[in-house]
């Protein structure tokens, strides 16, 4: 049994080893805790978004546990770290940083990113099957896909067995916008198409999941807005903070507003699934229904107190296998 996990990592640079130190020790509190929270006690995928270079951070993600890396400290293996968009100005892509659990096999990655002209929209997918779990190319992982628009950042996933002859299930990550409200509902927009595509990504693949930082709320469940009926088969699973966590830096200079995964009190970080969330959840065979559980030791202080050394997003993990 084993969950699915995101991390928005805040602008993860892996090149200042104090972060890195206070991650490490925050991802293993984590694995340490999965059993007493009350789910499966082991991670099978971990996706990591606002990664900001594929060099020092692949070192911090990749390193072994005795030297404090990010992957090890989840109890899995580091799997690649994919550039999944780019800026108009002279910045270098983002990147989503992705580990695998050693008994999952990677069978495919790719992403899929946006191609934006006035009012239409096209996604790009952009994926390679990998054999026997091999990593992608770097010079892959290193570059958007021709044609992407600049400042959309684009999806990220592995296509993953569970054992010999488990399931196969699709994991995608992503980090939405935060500038303009019109390019983070255009993105939100196509989500039933990229999860539809992830799944039909590899034959076999029995459901799909998407973990991110999606900066915007969650979509009722009966909304009364136009084009509900466009969701389909993306279905969201939600879990906020009841309460202010424990700070491992200085205290707050602004009070927690309960019910978010952020110190604002916004709750962004959920998760998309195939699997319908209407009572009752049926989930395929092998697999359980997707329950989120939100994960409070990467929440740090507020920026410019000095203890800001992780995130303002909390982790968000969901049972799935």
């Amino acid at each position: 049994m084993s969950v699915l996990f995101h991390q928005n990592m805040r602008n993860f640079g892996g090149a200042t080893p104090v972060r890195n130190a206070a991650y490490s020790v925050a991802f293993g509190a984590l694995t340490a805790q999965l059993g007493g929270l009350g789910v499966p006690n082991d991670i099978g995928v971990a996706g990591f978004t606002e990664v900001c270079n594929n060099n020092n951070a692949t070192t911090a993600f990749n390193a072994a546990a005795a030297a404090g890396g990010l992957c090890a400290a989840l109890g899995i293996n580091f799997y690649a770290s994919v550039a999944c968009g780019s800026t108009m100005l002279a910045n270098g892509p983002e990147y989503v940083a992705i580990g695998v659990a050693a008994n999952y096999t990677v069978l495919r990655v790719g992403r899929i990113c946006l191609s934006t002209s006035g009012q239409d929209v096209h996604l790009i997918h952009d994926s390679q099957a990998v054999a026997g779990g091999a990593a992608p190319a770097a010079g892959w992982c290193n570059t958007v896909p021709n044609g992407a628009t600049r400042d959309y950042r684009g999806l990220v996933y592995v296509v993953v067995r569970l054992g010999a002859g488990g399931p196969v299930i699709a994991v995608g990550f992503l980090h939405n916008l935060y500038t303009l409200l019109a390019q983070r509902i255009l993105v939100m927009g196509q989500i039933p198409n990229m999860l539809a595509t992830i799944r039909a990504a590899e034959a076999g693949t029995v459901a799909a999941y998407i973990g991110g930082d999606f900066n915007v709320t969650p979509q009722p469940a009966a909304s009364p807005h136009r084009g509900t009926a466009r969701i389909g088969l993306a279905y969201q699973y939600t879990a906020g903070l009841a309460a202010a966590p424990g700070i491992p830096g200085p205290a707050a200079t602004r009070a927690f507003t309960a019910g978010g995964t952020l110190w604002s009190g916004n709750l962004y970080d959920y998760w998309h699934s195939s699997i319908s969330n209407a009572a009752p959840i049926v989930a395929p065979v092998g697999l359980v229904a997707p329950a989120p559980q939100v994960f409070p030791g990467t929440l740090d202080a507020v920026a410019g107190t000095g203890g800001f050394q992780m995130s303002d997003h909390c982790g968000v993990f969901l049972d799935c296998v």
